[in-house]
């Protein structure tokens, strides 16, 4: 999963995703809370091998674990592409009216993008 892509959140809370993002994706997909203060979004087959993973560490990781399954939502685009995002995500990563989707090889990452932008790419 690649590219950088701004987008507007509108005053639902809704995102339009790029066809491409879409497509990566698939028609249902996970989005979560990440160590960065932003949101991951990934695909089925990622979100399960991150399942596996995660849970095949046992008790050690019970705190990467619990927050991320905790917080984590299945998603599925509208027909015109939009997702809303959840009030708690969206408080996590303090995502306001502007919002940048940046590909991160098995996932994508969700930013604020005055927070995007801050950190100096």
């Amino acid at each position: 999963m690649t590219g950088l892509y701004q987008k507007k959140v509108d005053s639902r809370s809704r995102l339009h995703l790029p066809v491409k993002v879409r497509a990566e994706l698939g028609e249902v997909f996970y989005i979560t809370i990440s160590a960065d203060t932003c949101l991951t979004m990934y695909n089925k087959d990622s979100w399960q091998e991150l399942a596996d993973k995660t849970n095949a560490t046992q008790n050690r990781e019970r705190s990467v674990r619990r927050p991320l399954f905790t917080n984590a939502v299945m998603c599925k685009a509208d027909k015109r592409g939009y997702i809303t995002i959840p009030q708690h995500l969206r408080d996590f990563a303090e995502i306001t009216d502007n919002a940048t989707i940046i590909g991160c090889g098995e996932k994508y990452e969700l930013w604020d993008s005055d927070k995007w932008n801050s950190r100096g790419r």
